[in-house]
């Protein structure tokens, strides 16, 4: 099963991708900023991370050079 992390801090998004990936047979966690997502990605539990530009704490970009 492919695990997907959406790191996105608009609620209702998060919920709709979790909902079509769900569907698809795929198992989705979400982190609503970039610290706690930074923090998820680090656990190496996922197999593809959905990363939103502009994020509270960390932006998408600051993310993404951490990892």
């Amino acid at each position: 099963m492919l695990r997907v992390l959406v790191i996105d801090d608009d609620r209702e998004l998060c919920q709709l991708v979790s909902v079509c990936l769900v569907r698809e047979g795929m198992e989705v966690q979400v982190a609503h900023d970039g610290r706690s997502g930074f923090k998820s990605a680090r656990t190496g539990q996922h197999d593809l991370a959905i990363l939103d530009v502009m994020l509270p704490q960390l932006t998408g970009l600051q993310v993404l050079k951490q990892l």
